[in-house]
């Protein structure tokens, strides 16, 4: 008892030494001389930070991000009532490989029009307008090497229109005609407008090259979303999978959820659809061989008829209708 409270005076009074010599090592003069020096360092650091972020969120597009939650599990009555096995394949990890599937993933896209995307200049940075785009250019006979170039396109009136390109060291420029088909140097364009007066007001912001267009290599973007494209198991029990991916331009992005939602059910439709016709095959088949086993059986009955000479049933139901009767009759006779 006595050892245990010496012990704690002990430790009282070296802590008492740390704060003492603390107090007389520690130079307050020294530390504001320090702070005053470093001080600027410190707002410098700031400042950098604070650049940094506001370039980053300025010069950076938003990233948006789209999901469609699907759900594998079939209610089937008749499978519950006729206690029979379910002829669709539900296996939800073989439908979560069919998702992630590249020909899958190229079928959905292909109800989307990739072939050429649409750019407009903005204050900062440019914008793709994607579905929101005032005009449409429609191609073909395209030239590979313009593939992925992007082609500056003016507006100077609603029946002309002024295209410029480069490839490596050449500029390609061209006038061409609103509404009918023209040949440039690398491809065939048709260019129909929805709304000029948005074309004129964009041209009035920006004098230089308000818009462009891109003609995509349809596979090479293809290729792109497939690598952004996110499937993962939602709920096992509800067996539900959430497919998303995120891109820079809204509509797109929910446009390709749409696809992929769509052609995952006709995919299960046309799937189940199959299934049933084997189902509805085989019972053809089995329909079949009863009644050929059947008519087998008629055929041996009529010729074991003929070989024994039997009548025909009709016949055979009043031969016996009759001895009935007489046998009646003979045993009235026997009573009395």
């Amino acid at each position: 008892m006595y050892s245990q409270g010496t012990n704690g005076n002990e430790d009282i009074s070296r802590y008492q030494d740390r704060i003492s010599n603390f107090s007389q090592e520690f130079d307050l003069g020294l530390f504001l001389l320090i702070a005053r020096k470093s001080i600027w360092w410190v707002i410098l650091f700031f400042i950098i930070s604070g650049t940094a972020a506001f370039i980053y969120l300025r010069y950076t597009p938003p990233l948006f991000e789209a999901n469609t939650t699907l759900q594998i599990t079939v209610q089937n009555t008749a499978q519950k009532v006729l206690n029979v096995e379910n002829i669709y394949d539900q296996d939800i990890a073989a439908q979560i490989e069919v998702l992630r599937s590249k020909n899958f993933i190229k079928s959905a896209l292909s109800r989307i029009n990739l072939e050429v995307s649409y750019y407009a200049k903005g204050k900062i940075l440019n914008y793709e307008m994607y579905t929101a785009s005032p005009y449409k250019v429609e191609v073909r006979n395209i030239n590979p090497s313009l593939t992925g170039i992007p082609i500056d396109i003016s507006f100077p009136s609603e029946s002309k229109i002024y295209t410029s390109y480069h490839i490596g060291d050449n500029t390609f420029e061209q006038p061409i005609d609103i509404g009918v088909w023209q040949k440039l140097e690398h491809v065939e364009v048709l260019v129909t407008v929805y709304d000029f007066t948005r074309i004129s007001n964009q041209q009035n912001q920006f004098q230089k090259n308000p818009y462009f267009f891109v003609i995509n290599n349809v596979s090479r973007v293809i290729d792109q979303y497939y690598g952004s494209i996110n499937v993962r198991m939602m709920n096992q029990a509800a067996q539900t999978i959430q497919v998303s991916i995120r891109e820079y331009n809204a509509k797109k992005a929910s446009d390709i959820m749409n696809a992929i939602a769509e052609e995952f059910t006709n995919y299960d439709l046309l799937k189940k659809a199959k299934s049933a016709n084997k189902v509805l095959d085989f019972i053809d088949d089995q329909l079949g061989i009863v009644y050929e086993k059947l008519r087998s059986s008629e055929n041996k009955m009529q010729s074991f008829k003929k070989q024994n000479k039997l009548a025909k049933q009709d016949d055979l139901l009043t031969v016996y209708v009759e001895r009935l009767d007489n046998f009646e009759s003979q045993l009235i006779d026997l009573e009395l």
